[in-house]
């Protein structure tokens, strides 16, 4: 019995120390983009050891089926192409506890919200590990949503 209490408390520690999950608005065709961007990454104005998501979060969104685009190159789409083009932007919480990061997908054409995904983690054995860990999941539900 004392074996079973400090796996069954590992177990549920694991769970809710490392989570992600994706939202998909119930109108949305994600089978119909084929192009992203990261708007506004030359505003960026965040807490200063957060800013290499959006170079970690780029990275994700080559390894997905969506061609990523820069913000400049949008004028260079036909209209045809914009109607397949998602808005990325992301957001980053960290604390002492754990990190979490959302990223969400936005039509460029209607501004209507089409998808959310986001991982966190708190079992890292210090703020950049969870931070880290956080990556890799909301990494991992970029990957199967698109």
């Amino acid at each position: 019995m004392r074996l079973f209490t400090p796996v069954i408390f590992s177990s549920i520690l694991f769970v809710v120390g490392c989570a992600g999950n994706s939202t998909v608005s119930l109108t949305a065709d994600i089978n119909k983009y084929q192009y992203v961007v990261l708007p506004n990454v030359l505003s960026y104005n965040g807490d200063p050891e957060l800013m290499d998501l959006e170079v970690q979060i780029y990275d994700a969104l080559e390894l997905t089926r969506l061609t990523v685009i820069g913000e400049k190159e949008i004028y260079s789409l036909t209209e045809d192409q914009k109607q397949r083009l998602l808005l990325a932007r992301f957001s980053a919480r960290q604390n002492s506890d754990y990190s979490r990061i959302s990223v969400n997908f936005t039509d460029y054409v209607t501004g209507r919200p089409v998808a959310s995904c986001y991982g966190a983690y708190a079992l890292g054995f210090d703020e950049s590990g969870d931070l880290d860990g956080a990556m890799v999941k909301v990494s991992e539900e970029i990957n199967k949503l698109f």
